[in-house]
């Protein structure tokens, strides 16, 4: 698995020094978003890194914090010390190029079933998985996912989770 995912961040990266940036933000986000799925937070600081600076470049500054955000806190983690100063310059570049300041959006706003799929999600449990332990149905928990997404301006499973105040422990990160 960790050698798919650093074929998606090298390809990441040549993307990006060919100045695609839109284009490495594909590659990166595939490789994040499969790293979130399948539990490898040892490869996901630079992923998130790489996701970061992609979307920097693509003027998209909040997603571009919110990413190297996640960098600096899995470097941390998982070892990677060299990469957090890297993590927190894109961070702090992000803050500044931003037009407006993130404002977060209160937890409140969704519903207790909501917030139970939330955690749910946070677990890494699958929309099927869900749909089991609630004894709903998996459509109802798309729906569910999909009210949360808007409500909460978010727009991944992992950013989901990383708004509702989970660290990467708690998503069931480890080396397998």
């Amino acid at each position: 698995m960790a050698g798919w995912l650093e074929t998606y961040r090298w390809l990441g990266e040549a993307e990006l020094r060919l100045g695609r940036a839109r284009r490495a933000a594909v590659f990166f986000g595939r490789g994040f978003d499969t790293a979130l799925l399948f539990g490898q937070g040892h490869v996901l600081a630079p992923l998130a890194l790489g996701l970061g600076r992609a979307l920097l470049d693509n003027g998209e500054t909040e997603s571009a914090a919110f990413h190297s955000g996640i960098a600096v806190d899995a470097a941390g983690r998982y070892g990677y010390h060299w990469l957090a100063p890297a993590a927190e310059a894109v961070s702090l570049k992000a803050a500044r190029s931003s037009k407006d300041h993130p404002v977060t959006t209160p937890i409140s706003i969704i519903s207790n079933r909501e917030r139970e799929i939330a955690e749910l999600v946070g677990a890494g449990y699958t929309n099927q998985r869900i749909a089991a332990r609630l004894g709903i149905s998996t459509k109802t928990v798309e729906t569910h996912m999909s009210r949360m997404f808007k409500k909460l301006g978010v727009n991944s499973r992992a950013a989901l989770a990383h708004t509702m105040g989970r660290d990467s422990s708690d998503h069931g990160f480890h080396d397998r």
